[in-house]
């Protein structure tokens, strides 16, 4: 678990590394209000310092967490294995998930859909054409045949599920036939990963607030012999995705400066 720190210490810590020359006023005005702006959908997050908007790459560790070094050891040495991103949140999520794939192996094929038209066009202007495969498409009725991926990945999806208006009945409606669907293009063994939080839209609407996950997942023919987790992020963007993982499996952050959500979860369930 991260250790407490301060606003104050974090911005000796950022100015000691060069990120930042603000005094500190000018500092506690930009994390407040870089946390509130939705830079992710626009092309300057990576000018942004503090890394408040919650895109794959800021919850590196705790998909690495999540994973654990047995799964870790063995996704690394599978021949080209296929993983699944459901949504992207704009410019960063796609690009970010490659990259953390590619980083546990090299030869993973990675798959992302989007049924938002701007995500869909903002991945196809600033993504390789080798980098990943983009398809246009819904979580609800996923494009995809049986037993396609080794892992399904979905990073704050759920709260966004049918609406801000949406009714609490039809919003769980949609959350289990994601369920339904993640669970048809798993292969056997394979995992379902994801971070989500009673974000802003849910606080107005808490449709999905008492969504039981873990008894969705049952019901879907998932088991997980994993707690619930509680997210751990990275604070600042310089050193987000700097995560290293060793020959033994095990992911590690060092020299970086970490979060932890309480209000938060994760979960791998495997099917």
């Amino acid at each position: 678990m991260p250790e407490s720190i301060t606003l104050t210490e974090l911005h000796a810590y950022a100015t000691e590394r060069g990120y930042i020359d603000d005094t500190f006023a000018q500092f506690r005005r930009k994390y407040i209000d870089q946390r509130q702006k939705y830079t992710h959908l626009k092309k300057n997050l990576q000018e942004v310092v503090m890394c408040g908007q919650r895109t794959f790459g800021s919850y590196e560790p705790t998909y690495l967490e999540l994973l654990g070094p047995s799964e870790i050891l063995r996704f690394r040495y599978l021949t080209a294995p296929r993983c699944l991103l459901l949504g992207s949140l704009g410019y960063y999520s796609a690009s970010e998930f490659a990259n953390f794939l590619k980083k546990l192996n090299p030869s993973a094929r990675v798959y992302v859909i989007d049924e938002w038209d701007e995500s869909v066009n903002i991945i196809a202007q600033e993504t390789k054409r080798d980098e990943l495969l983009l398809v246009r498409g819904d979580a609800t009725q996923l494009p995809f045949a049986d037993g396609s991926f080794t892992h399904v990945y979905t990073n704050f999806l759920f709260h966004a599920l049918g609406g801000m208006n949406a009714s609490r009945n039809y919003a769980h409606m949609l959350g289990h036939k994601v369920f339904s669907e993640v669970a048809r293009v798993l292969e056997q063994g394979g995992s379902f990963l994801f971070v989500e939080s009673p974000v802003r839209t849910l606080r107005r609407n808490s449709a999905l607030l008492r969504f039981g996950y873990r008894q969705a997942a049952i019901k879907h023919g998932f088991h997980s012999t994993l707690p619930r987790l509680r997210p751990i992020s990275y604070i600042l963007t310089p050193e987000k995705m700097k995560a290293e993982v060793g020959s033994d499996g095990y992911g590690r952050c060092s020299g970086v400066a970490l979060e932890q959500y309480r209000v938060d979860v994760a979960y791998r369930f495997i099917k």
